[in-house]
């Protein structure tokens, strides 16, 4: 799972959801992830896929997958927040 810590203080790490709920760390600074090795795609797989494909896995970087936070539609192919 992806932490993210302030661009002003790196000694206080959060989840994802949490710095979404946030926006802004208590700091004022930016959120950032943690560790940058943890987005690396491989952009010739991902230009392969459909919208949809590339969404939930650009998206599955950010987010712990089948956390609840996003999900795929099979009907429409949009990406949803759980209700």
């Amino acid at each position: 799972m992806i932490k993210y810590l302030s661009t002003r203080d790196n000694t206080h790490t959060i989840t994802s959801s949490q710095a979404i709920i946030n926006g802004l760390a208590e700091d004022g600074g930016l959120y950032i992830p943690e560790n940058l090795e943890d987005l690396k795609l491989d952009y010739h797989e991902v230009i392969q896929q459909d919208y949809p494909g590339m969404a939930e896995t650009v998206f599955g970087k950010f987010f712990v997958q089948g956390c609840g936070a996003f999900r795929t539609s099979e009907s429409d192919g949009g990406i949803h927040e759980n209700e």
